[in-house]
Formats: structure tokens, sequence, C-alpha cells
């Protein structure tokens, strides 16, 4: 494994893995949300009850919940990049399912998949939060967190209205969903590609010095790889 590489922000922002993992977060946030919010009309054009349908969304909730509480036991067994690919792909599994999947038969699958949908996106919240602190490192967390945040809290924003637009686009809710589907299969190739890039650290040279200082040059060979103390000749 190649080790990380300390670069600029300015590097970081440009650079692709940053600009593929931004793509793919925005993608999953657009899809969570747009499928949250139409999921009791999608269930009711399946021929669900609407209370039954109420109830489905209400589990996803409580999917959500429970999505975080799994969080530990997924860091334990996946590296960061890892995490986002399977949270993102279970998402689109569970849009497939809605797609694919008839009612009013099979409503204990669909609220299944609600819950399931529920998870990934409470599991995603998580992703996105340590996304940058995973790849990056911690030192610059604010300046890169706020532009990778961005268009992901814009696509989270505007998915109810573009919801709508495709809505009206396919002429059902069915269509919407199967939009959705092939949105999260783009964001999981995305985040599959990111996570297959090499890793980098962002930290200023004065706290690399000031670092190696205090740890008597452990420190600046943790980030550099290279040890400030002078060689034995």
């Amino acid at each position: 494994m190649r080790a990380p590489t300390r670069v600029s922000d300015r590097h970081i922002l440009r650079s692709r893995t940053f600009v593929l993992a931004t793509a793919a977060g925005t993608l999953m946030a657009f899809v969570s949300y747009a499928s949250m919010v139409y999921l009791v009309p999608l269930l009711i054009d399946r021929g669900m009850a609407p209370s039954s349908a109420a109830w489905a969304l209400g589990l996803g909730g409580a999917g959500q919940v429970l999505g975080r509480v799994f969080y530990p036991w997924l860091t334990s067994r996946l590296t960061p990049q890892a995490r986002a690919v399977v949270v993102i792909a279970a998402m689109g599994a569970a849009l497939l399912g809605f797609v694919t999947i008839p009612g009013p038969g099979l409503v204990l699958v669909l609220v299944t998949l609600a819950v399931l949908a529920g998870a990934s996106r409470g599991l995603f919240t998580l992703v996105g939060a340590t996304l940058v602190s995973d790849h990056w490192g911690p030192q610059r967390y604010a300046a890169v967190s706020g532009v990778y945040n961005a268009p992901v809290l814009a696509a989270s924003a505007l998915a109810p209205l573009l919801g709508a637009l495709i809505v009206e686009a396919t002429g059902s809710y069915a269509g919407l969903y199967a939009v959705l589907t092939a949105t999260a299969g783009l964001a999981t190739i995305l985040a599959i590609v990111a996570a297959r890039e090499p890793k980098t650290v962002s930290l200023p040279d004065s706290r690399t010095e000031l670092l190696g200082r205090a740890t008597g040059g452990e420190g600046r060979r943790l980030f550099t790889g290279r040890s400030s103390e002078p060689r034995d000749k």
C-alpha cells in the first residue's frame, strides 16, 4: 500500500479523488432525500394502503437510527473507502427492489426495503461526516469539508424539486425510482474509483516542524515518512 502523500488544500480540491468522492456524495444525497420524500406516493401507487405506506416511511426512519447504531461494527471491519461503497450500494439495492417488486402482496418485503434504505441513509450521514478526515487527515478538515459539503447540501435541498420534475418527465413514481436506482449505481461506481486513488494528507509545514520538535522527529516521520533526526555517519 502506498504511504499517504502530504499536499496543499488547493491540490486536494483539484485532485481526482476529491472530485470523485464529492460527486459520489452529491449523487447519494440526492438519491437519499428524493427516495424518502416520494416513498409514500410510490407505495400508494403500488396498491398499499396510505396508513401502511406511512408506517413504512416511519420504519425507514427507525432504520436510520439502526444503521447508525451499527456504524462502529462497520468501521471495525471495513476501510473508510469500502464503507462508502457498501453504503451507497445498499441504497441502490433497496431502490432496485422498489422498482422491481410489485405490491401490495409483498408488503413486508417493501417495508424491509424501506428499512434498508433508511439504514443506508443514516450510515451515509456518518460516512460523509468522516470522509474528509479519512482521506486527507483532520488538519484542514474545516476548509476541505466545507467545499465537499456545499454540493452535497445543495443536492439535498433540491431533491424534492428535482424528484417532482422527474416524476413529471417519466409519468410515474416508479419512473422516478428507476432514475434514482441508476443514479445510485453511478454513485457506487464513482465511490469505487475514488477508493482506488492514492491517499493524501494535508499538513502545513510549520505544524510539521512543531510536531517534529515536540516528538523528537517522530511526528515528522509520521506524516512524511522521513525522520528529522540526523543520520549516523
